[in-house]
């Protein structure tokens, strides 16, 4: 239920490409059941669109700020002239002590704003993963929604929660919190970007593996993000 506090708070939802269901997946509803205001911008039209629209928002007023993920890396030469933008935005948003959540690509967007760097791995993590979680991380250990093939190395002052064998997972770096993976996913959303991409899966995890593990454990996923998301805006312990 909204509290009284809720009401006053505003976030802001930055997506890149839009997909045919809400591309902000349960966070977007979520965060409305909580009576937040919620500001949403979309950096790329579709997946085609060459244009970025970087004319971010005004961070007055703002309480928390969600960057989402993108087909393209934060590490391209070829992105540069956009993603230097919207690191910047992020900074700001830090250096307000505006609460900044990072999922995949927008914690590769954060690990920069704070002074880390992003790479590729050479190799796709996919499927729907549990990793193994320190004691007191801020998120659930999974099952979590994964897809990518970057990594991210920890910036300086940033605690490191959680790790697979390709990489960093979850770091927090003051209320800052960066994901590799993505908790946002509706069943919709994720049977979207799987029939959209079936060829960038690594060999291990077919289509059909990929849609079954998803019908398994996405509602379990989607109470994992509902719980993150309690954190972001109350800074509870999520268990």
């Amino acid at each position: 239920m909204p509290t009284s506090s809720d009401a006053a708070r505003v976030a802001v939802l930055v997506t890149h490409e839009a997909a045919g269901v809400d591309d902000t997946g349960i966070i977007g509803d979520y965060l409305a059941t909580r009576g937040c205001r919620v500001i949403r911008h979309q950096v790329f039209a579709t997946i085609e669109a060459q244009d970025p629209n970087v004319d971010l928002p005004s961070l007055d007023g703002v309480d928390l700020v969600i960057v989402f993920g993108s087909t393209e890396h934060a590490w391209e030469e070829k992105s540069r002239h956009w993603v230097d933008v919207e690191t910047a935005w992020v900074r700001s948003a830090l250096d307000r002590d505006i609460r900044v959540v990072g999922i995949c690509f927008g914690s590769q967007i954060l690990a920069l704003a704070l002074g880390g760097a992003v790479r590729p791995t050479g190799r796709v993590e996919a499927g729907m993963l549990t990793f193994d979680v320190e004691d007191g991380c801020p998120v659930a250990a999974g099952p979590w929604f994964s897809w990518h093939s970057d990594i991210v190395s920890i910036p300086d002052g940033a605690t490191r929660w959680a790790s697979s064998t390709v990489g960093p997972q979850v770091f927090t770096h003051g209320t800052a919190l960066g994901m590799q993976f993505h908790p946002e996913v509706s069943h919709e959303l994720a049977l979207e970007w799987i029939d959209a991409w079936p060829n960038s899966l690594p060999d291990d995890v077919s289509p059909e593996q990929f849609r079954e593990q998803v019908a398994a454990r996405v509602e379990e996923s989607q109470a994992g993000c509902r719980a993150m998301l309690d954190w972001a805006l109350d800074g509870a312990r999520v268990s």
